[in-house]
């Protein structure tokens, strides 16, 4: 990510085809300048990169994020 660029970021969505725990992960000393994270969750892809959908929403919820609930379309 390009700090100097963005002080903010509205919504980010991932959709990493399994990788988007990794994703989130890497990017972690970023996640306090994301308002929202939009991320698909589908357990064929997590399982067969050896995690669960609780993982993600875990992670997230030790960064302060909530879950809304609601799907989105991006």
């Amino acid at each position: 990510m390009y700090s100097a660029i963005f002080d903010s970021i509205e919504i980010l969505k991932i959709d990493a085809e399994g990788f988007d725990l990794q994703i989130l992960k890497s990017g972690e000393e970023y996640l306090s300048r994301v308002a929202v994270i939009a991320v698909e969750c589908v357990n064929g892809h997590l399982f067969k990169n050896g995690y669960k959908p609780q993982e993600i929403k875990d992670f997230l919820k030790s960064k302060n994020f909530k879950r809304s609930g609601k799907k989105i379309s991006i």
